[in-house]
């Protein structure tokens, strides 16, 4: 949201010139003061934007998120409304919706913040509220609600790895051993991410693989499914089998680089959809992972980028895949320009 607003500054402000600064030298000033934590100081200066009667959306913007940080909920209300009522786009307009969501959870009322987000989302289908109502969900420990936002928001977006993130926790917590593995992957292959996101879906991802599987003794291994009304049969199937791959490897193929292990669950997963004679899923957030992770694996491994992708998820913890990337530069940009492709990025 910041970008835009500093490429609106940057294109329209002349400010200095004149002998009084103009609405947009008072924003940016605002803006600046705000990112040094000076907040109050912010305020005075968007209050000076307000006296112009200009740059009314993007100031009440600003003065919701810097009410927000200073703790006044009540504020940032009354902005997200005045944002919504004076938005010239639905971006905007949106934002506003964030506004009052944001500050009815931050006053503990999260049903009503749900109502505004999802106000929100017919008015302007935004992707960031999808996210948001998504986390709203998580926090009322309804997973299955917060995963169909958190994949529509995926949709909108593909790109905005939050929604990835959280929707391979939900998996993770749930012990949806398929699921989790599928949307921590995808995420750690995405460009830009925080590291100890990293960390965490890479961790996440790994322990996936043996959730279920106790072996108490080389010659005694129990294997246990977790049902659960949010997984299908397919997905239980699929648990299932990597759960025996997980006993394969590890009595088998005890020398396997992580990279290698990781290729063979993934395989399993991705062979097995591969033969299934339908691939329609009764279940909204199950239709989302086969359409746009399933598929595009399979299509990975069909165009031979399946070893790259593997060591760009492993290279976070592993160093054999670390240097695997270095080393392969040309392979690594290759991937990429596939996932562009693919997806039809810009």
């Amino acid at each position: 949201m910041r970008i835009l607003i500093f490429v609106y500054l940057f294109i329209s402000s002349f400010s200095f010139l004149l002998s009084e600064p103009s609405a947009e030298d008072y924003l940016k000033m605002g803006i600046n003061e705000h990112d040094k934590g000076n907040y109050e100081s912010a305020l005075k200066f968007y209050n000076k934007v307000l006296e112009t009667g200009e740059l009314l959306e993007f100031v009440y913007y600003e003065k919701g998120m810097t009410y927000s940080v200073l703790g006044n909920h009540e504020k940032s209300l009354e902005m997200g409304d005045l944002l919504i009522e004076n938005a010239t786009r639905d971006e905007m307009e949106a934002m506003g919706y964030m506004l009052k969501g944001n500050a009815l959870d931050n006053l503990g009322k999260p049903l009503e913040a749900i109502e505004e987000y999802r106000e929100g989302i017919d008015e302007t289908d935004f992707f960031m509220l999808h996210f948001n109502i998504g986390i709203t969900y998580m926090r009322l420990d309804m997973d299955s609600l917060a995963a169909i936002s958190l994949a529509n928001a995926a949709k909108k977006n593909l790109l905005f790895s939050s929604s990835h993130y959280y929707l391979g926790i939900i998996n993770y917590e749930g012990k949806q051993k398929a699921k989790s593995i599928l949307s921590a992957l995808f995420f750690l292959q995405l460009p830009q991410i925080a590291e100890d996101r990293k960390v965490m879906a890479y961790q996440n991802l790994l322990t996936s693989i043996n959730i279920g599987v106790d072996r108490e003794s080389s010659s005694a291994i129990n294997v246990t499914l977790f049902t659960t009304d949010n997984s299908s049969q397919k997905f239980k199937t699929i648990d299932f089998l990597i759960s025996l791959k997980a006993i394969d490897i590890d009595s088998s193929e005890v020398g396997l680089l992580p990279s290698e292990r990781l290729k063979d669950y993934v395989e399993t997963i991705v062979q097995t959809f591969e033969e299934l004679d339908d691939d329609n899923f009764d279940l909204e957030v199950e239709q989302f992972l086969y359409d746009y992770y399933i598929k595009y694996f399979l299509e990975v491994r069909e165009k031979g980028h399946f070893e790259t992708l593997v060591h760009i998820a492993c290279s976070v913890k592993e160093p054999e895949s670390g240097q695997w990337v270095i080393d392969n530069r040309d392979k690594v940009r290759d991937y990429y320009k596939f996932f562009k492709n693919y997806f039809e990025l810009e």
